[in-house]
């Protein structure tokens, strides 16, 4: 039965030779068609992992599955449908953006013709006579995608594309892993350690910590998350009676900017928490809910991780 994972991990481990373990049982699950987010901090073994999946590194245990065969039996035939980018931009720099992918076009031995057509698709169809060494780092990201996509592939793999881009270059390749996404179908794994930047753009994502998945799911399935009560806040008229009297009923209340703030409790104890305090004078003007922004639930499953 064929698999509807572009690409799969089975209990993949790494250590140096040092005998540091990098990768810990990395399992991830990249559906066919999505775009799926690979976060975690800096050194969680992002990249170790990608170029593992790219035959950069050889895998010491486990098994990389793509486009449903074994990256060990058919390496060859898996690479060729596979476009990336790992770290920072590859390319000659006294060389135009025409000229370096005419490079490539000759290693691929695809038409001419496709250099123009990706040139145009990542948004670099007039540069003219410039060369690549002249290029913003935005446009040298680009230019390094272009390479990527020149033989079409069904696969990309992109380690932190948007690293160092102002926030124009961080939309500009937002906007275009987006369409590429869209409208060719191209699956995308892109690794990232910035949350709110992903957050616009992937389907699905996995968040790695110290070589360890901590969670694997869709977005909906992290907003979810964000979801669940991170405290309950009430405003009175008189803060420093109302923390003694909820304080009774509520171990960990505190005062936070003029508010008094407790842990997530019940709907029945917000209630009896509430007419303790009109029992005991104290006019309460709002009771409010504060929920988990992504931030915070990505640097809980960070944290979980770490115990």
């Amino acid at each position: 039965m064929q698999s509807n994972y572009c690409l799969e991990t089975t209990d993949v481990c790494y250590q140096y030779a040092s005998g540091d373990v990098v990768l810990r049982r990395v399992n991830l699950r990249v559906p066919q068609g999505s775009i799926y987010a690979f976060l975690g901090p800096n050194g969680a073994g992002k990249t170790t992992t990608l170029r593992l999946i790219l035959g950069l590194l050889k895998v010491q245990q486990g098994q990389i599955t793509i486009f449903g065969k074994s990256l060990v039996k058919d390496r060859i035939e898996i690479l060729r449908r596979i476009g990336s980018l790992i770290e920072s931009p590859s390319l000659y720099d006294h060389l135009t953006a025409s000229e370096n992918l005419a490079v490539w076009q000759k290693i691929y031995r695809c038409s001419e013709s496709r250099i123009r057509e990706v040139l145009e698709l990542v948004g670099l169809p007039n540069t003219g006579g410039k060369r690549a060494g002249r290029f913003s780092l935005g446009m040298k990201q680009r230019l390094s995608i272009a390479v990527a996509l020149l033989h079409s592939p069904s696969l990309l793999i992109l380690d932190e594309p948007t690293n160092g881009l102002d926030p124009h270059g961080m939309i500009e390749i937002r906007e275009l892993l987006a369409t590429l996404n869209r409208e060719r179908g191209v699956t995308i794994v892109v690794s990232s350690h910035l949350l709110a930047e992903i957050e616009k753009l992937a389907t699905h994502l996995g968040i790695i910590h110290r070589g360890e998945v901590v969670f694997q799911g869709t977005m909906d399935d992290l907003r979810e998350q964000r979801q669940q009560v991170a405290a309950v806040c009430f405003s009175t008229i008189n803060d420093e009676k109302a923390l003694g009297i909820i304080s009774r009923h509520i171990p960990g209340a505190r005062r936070e900017n003029g508010k008094i703030v407790v842990p997530p409790i019940s709907d029945e104890q917000i209630a009896r928490v509430n007419q303790a305090l009109v029992e005991g004078r104290v006019d309460v003007h709002q009771i409010a809910v504060r929920r988990n922004d992504l931030e915070t639930v990505f640097m809980n499953l960070v944290a979980e991780g770490s115990r």
